[in-house]
Order: C-alpha cells, then structure tokens, then sequence
C-alpha cells in the first residue's frame, strides 16, 4: 500500500462503521434502536391483553397523567378522565369485548428515538357471532419516552359506533 492510503485508511474504517451503525437501526438516520420498537409493540400488547381481560385500570395504566384522547365525543384530557370514559362506555366485561389492534405504521420522528406515532387499526366484537357486535375503526397515539417508561400523550381514535 502506498503511504497515502495507509494514512487514509482509519477514517475510511471510522465511515464504515458509522454506516453500519446507521443499519443496524434500520437504515434510516436518527432512526431509535430496535429495542424502541419492541418496547412500543410490547406496550401495545400489553394494552390488548389488559382490554381483553377485562381490566380498564390496566388498559390505562399506558396512558401519561396529562394524555389527551380525541375521539367522536370531543376532547377528554388527562389518563383519570380518559380511563373515566372509558368506564361509561364499557360498564362491564361483555360491554368490553374482545379488542384487536393491527399497527399500520410506527414512525420514530426527531433523531431523538423518544417518541413514536403509531397509526393502527382496531377491531372491537362484542357479539361472538352478531355481525353487528363488530365495530372497527382506526388509531393514532403519540408514545412518548421519560422517567416513567413509554407512555401515550395523546390519542386521536375514530371508527363505527
């Protein structure tokens, strides 16, 4: 090798192991490390499983204290009105159902990798076989990481009635 190489040569390793790192968080620059997405998804599974057992306190237990939930009746602010009015509308565990949630898109925005937008959509049958105990409609929450974990700040959810 020629001594110009051999001088360039750290900085051509440096680059490529900057690239590499670029990779291994899926390609895209700024993009969070795997273990964000799983730990999001973990949420979100842990959110369906706590609906599905019947557990309202637990469903919204990944909401922050200052989250914002819009949905077809107007804005509701704070995770204690939010898990009130989901204690109306689902009085009991048959009102409740049995809840699917299919993530469409998770986005890491900011370079920070500390919050996440998730669009899903969201199945909710409370007839074992009324087609009309079917509703579905779709989901958009903003996760957001601090002291307490990830937790959803706001949710803007619509679907059939």
């Amino acid at each position: 090798m020629s001594p110009v190489r051999r001088r360039w040569f750290p900085g051509w390793l440096a680059l490529a192991l900057v690239a590499v790192s670029a990779c291994a968080r899926d390609g895209v620059p700024g993009a969070p490390a795997p273990t964000a997405e799983r730990e999001v998804r973990h949420l979100l599974a842990d959110q369906v499983a706590a609906w599905n057992a019947g557990d309202i306190g637990a469903f919204c237990a990944a909401y922050a204290d200052d989250a914002s939930f819009l949905g077809p009746g107007g804005l509701t602010r704070g995770r204690a009105a939010v898990e009130a009015r989901y204690r109306r509308r689902y009085p009991d565990r048959r009102a409740m159902g049995h809840l699917e949630l299919e993530p469409l898109e998770i986005r890491f925005p900011g370079a920070e990798g500390n919050s996440v937008v998730v669009v899903a959509r969201w199945t909710l049958r409370t007839g074992e076989d009324d087609p009309s105990g079917v509703r579905s409609g779709y989901t958009m929450l903003v996760i957001s990481r601090g002291a307490a974990g990830w937790q959803i700040t706001h949710d803007v959810s619509f679907g059939s009635e």
